[in-house]
């Protein structure tokens, strides 16, 4: 059996340890950045200004007063 008095056989699988332990850290490092970026509490995101702006306040309701008379209507 082949034994390494040197310590370099040693030295190199530390090394690979550690690079193998940084990797992991980094990765649980960015899912976790992931994971709580999609944990923020509604309202809490700028509105967006991708659509039309609203006209009005919308509350469900009919709109009130006067609007144009229907079509065939006298006075037209």
């Amino acid at each position: 059996m082949f034994i390494d008095e040197s310590g370099h056989r040693r030295r190199a699988l530390q090394v690979l340890a550690v690079v193998v332990g940084c990797v992991c850290l980094g990765y649980l490092l960015f899912a976790g950045a992931l994971v709580s970026g999609l944990r923020q509490p509604v309202g809490t995101h700028p509105p967006s200004t991708g659509g039309a702006a609203p006209s009005g306040p919308d509350n469900g309701e009919a709109p009130t007063g006067r609007s144009a008379p229907p079509a065939g209507a006298p006075g037209q």
